[in-house]
């Protein structure tokens, strides 16, 4: 949905803009990447009409086996978890296979737990300490019974992004959950019966994700569209 909303409202922005006539440039960052590079495939269609030229992305979740492998794998070597927790990761996941096996999840498991007491986002920073007013969506990590392709796709990925304020997330989910905000905003027009949240645990999947971009950066690298990707 959150792809689709993206893709017409550029091709919206386009037609008013007749880029056809102009040369545009991406930036992106984070796992977005994903909603961006379908686009650019859009973009090589005879129906289109975007001169997209060049693209910069970010930390980017673009190739599921070694995005997870790398996760793991820092957090060994930045003492995070203990070698016992790394090892039996190994051991257990298979992650150039979409669907991890329930050893795999009760590895993992003990991963995500490490970083119910650190910020998976900063390891140098504190983590908030919440009052009774204001409560943390910091959540304990529980990885449920669906069958992921990518850590994002598991609770335990839905941590606050790190800040100067640890808390700030905090005061944002209540900011925005203002009626008075939202009205400001033309936001929750449809009074959905759940807060808003940071990560939606409504929508707790994103089922349709590529296992890897890799093959499509390859082919818009041949089609001549620049790409340059910051980790």
């Amino acid at each position: 949905m959150r792809y689709w909303n993206t893709v017409t409202y550029l091709i919206e922005m386009f037609r008013m803009l007749q880029s056809q006539l102009v040369q545009f440039y991406i930036l992106k960052s984070s796992n977005l990447t994903s909603q961006s590079f379908p686009l650019l495939k859009y973009n090589n269609n005879s129906s289109s009409f975007t001169n997209i030229s060049f693209m910069k992305v970010g930390n980017a979740l673009m190739d599921d086996e070694t995005d997870q492998t790398g996760m793991v794998d820092y957090a060994w070597d930045h003492a995070v978890i203990s070698d016992r927790v790394y090892n039996n990761i190994r051991i257990k996941c298979n992650f150039s296979r979409p669907n991890p096996t329930q050893d795999c999840k009760k590895a993992l498991n003990a991963y995500f737990d490490v970083y119910y007491i650190i910020d998976m986002y900063n390891l140098y920073i504190p983590t908030c300490v919440s009052n009774s007013s204001i409560s943390s969506n910091r959540q304990h990590p529980v990885i449920q019974g669906v069958a992921p392709q990518i850590f994002s796709k598991f609770d335990g990925w839905h941590k606050r992004l790190a800040g100067y304020d640890p808390c700030a997330p905090n005061y944002t989910k209540v900011y925005l959950n203002r009626p008075d905000v939202q009205k400001a905003l033309h936001a929750n027009v449809t009074n959905i019966s759940y807060p808003w949240t940071q990560c939606s645990e409504i929508v707790p999947v994103w089922g349709d994700s590529p296992a890897s971009l890799l093959p499509t950066l390859k082919k818009l690298i041949a089609g001549g569209i620049r790409i340059w990707v910051l980790r």
